[in-house]
């Protein structure tokens, strides 16, 4: 059986951003890192580069959400749509405050929740940018060959290059933003920075080379948790940079993914058994000790909500399609319980929201349904989004507004739906990213 471990099949699969899979290898401390030359990434973790193991420090505390009322309001329409005269779409979206903010190609669109576009911001010197994540002032960050600060209105409040003289084919990684307001973000170039989101200034950088798997690409960055980043799926210390050994079960590598309140890592890698993919899936306490393993039959999927009391929502292939909920310490409580689409939010009021792709023999030519769930699993809607099925992330705002994207043939198109959940939960992991913020950090 090959093993493949990746970050981003926790993702939602419906995300089409790329996948980085290798363990980042530190050089010298400022120095600028060579992709071309890092070390090619090897299954066993007796291969990968030896640092001292460390424990996660500042674990964040537990806020205690519980499931709110549902809003008293007619769900299952689509508010409004908007289309932007742009391609490239990077399939995530960030809510802050009362505007949001997507990414295509190189340019940066912000929206308010009407869908009118309020800024946009083209950086001209770069092929392709990522993000975007919100700050908790509600401005949106924006990473090409630069890393800018970018207002809800449009203009810039900082921007710092990331790279040296004119590179447009140098490709921005994902990135997290810490409750500190450290923005962490790598580049293909293969140095990692950490940058104060209030001015842009770069705290500290260091080498780690890029993605061995694919030499153009950058490393993964995030997610993060407490006093930890994780880069390639190694943890670095947050406030220094300084690496530490990678997280493994029984001499295999695994990949963070998420993160709860309970002191529990979720990590894993997908298993090629016969033709499909399997997620095996592990828990980890903060010092990287094994707490359990899902039941190696399961087949799970590659997503997954982290919702109230710490309780994991579970997809799993195996025997069908089928959605099951575990308390955080192993028992199941609800499941299987039969379940259409990639799951993409987990709402206040503890309704879930999952995206499928119907007919068609490619996602350009399938028609998609927004699935909203009850939290004992039973359908309650289904909305038909009609043509095509290449939408990403979604945000779920406090006045049941759920908001995603699609890339269409001649443009970029938003589309608002209705929802009776007042906001989206807030427990550790109710969506990818983390929030709506898409700070890919554990914590508010």
């Amino acid at each position: 059986m090959r093993k493949l471990r990746c970050a981003a099949f926790l993702a939602t699969a419906l995300a089409l951003g790329g996948c980085s899979c290798g363990a980042a290898r530190a050089v010298p401390d400022g120095g600028a890192g060579d992709a071309a030359a890092a070390d090619r990434w090897t299954p066993d973790a007796r291969d990968a580069p030896v640092f001292e193991a460390r424990c996660i420090g500042d674990w964040p505390a537990d806020p205690g959400a519980t499931p709110q009322p549902s809003l008293a309001t007619s769900a299952k329409q689509v508010l409004w749509r908007r289309t932007l005269p742009w391609v490239g779409y990077r399939t995530e979206i960030a809510l802050g405050g009362d505007h949001i903010a997507l990414v295509g190609g190189n340019k940066l669109w912000i929206l308010d929740l009407a869908g009118n576009v309020t800024g946009e911001m083209l950086d001209g010197t770069s092929l392709r940018g990522n993000g975007p994540l919100a700050d908790a002032e509600g401005n949106f960050l924006f990473v090409t060959t630069s890393a800018y600060s970018v207002t809800p209105a449009g203009t810039v409040r900082w921007k710092t290059p990331l790279v040296q003289g004119y590179a447009p084919d140098t490709i921005p990684s994902s990135a997290a933003l810490s409750p500190a307001g450290i923005l962490y973000v790598a580049t293909s170039a293969g140095t990692l920075f950490a940058l104060r989101a209030s001015d842009g200034y770069i705290v500290w950088r260091r080498g780690v080379g890029g993605d061995p798997q694919n030499s153009a690409a950058p490393v993964t960055v995030g997610p993060g948790i407490g006093d930890t980043v994780f880069v390639g799926g190694a943890p670095y210390a947050a406030p220094t940079g300084e690496p530490a050994a990678r997280l493994s079960v029984d001499g295999t590598l695994v990949a963070p993914g998420a993160a709860s309140y309970s002191g529990i890592i979720e990590a894993g890698y997908a298993e090629l058994v016969g033709e499909r993919y399997q997620w095996r899936l592990y828990q980890l306490d903060p010092c990287g000790r094994l707490l359990r393993e899902w039941p190696p039959d399961g087949g799970w999927s590659p997503y997954y909500f982290i919702g109230f009391s710490d309780n994991l929502v579970l997809g799993s292939d195996q025997g069908g399609h089928n959605t099951y909920v575990y308390s955080s310490a192993g028992e199941r409580l609800l499941g299987p319980a039969p379940w259409r689409g990639v799951g993409l939010a987990l709402g206040a009021d503890g309704a879930m929201y999952a995206a499928e792709c119907n007919g068609g023999q490619s996602l350009d030519t399938q028609s998609m349904s927004l699935i909203a769930y009850a939290p004992s699993l039973a359908e309650t809607w289904s909305l038909d989004l009609g043509v095509p099925c290449t939408a990403g992330g979604v945000v779920l705002a406090d006045n049941g507004m759920l908001i995603t994207a699609r890339e269409l043939p001649n443009g970029i198109e938003v589309i608002a739906v209705q929802t009776a959940s007042p906001g989206l939960a807030r427990t550790s992991y109710p969506t990818h990213g983390f929030n709506n913020r898409r700070t890919n950090w554990l914590g508010p």
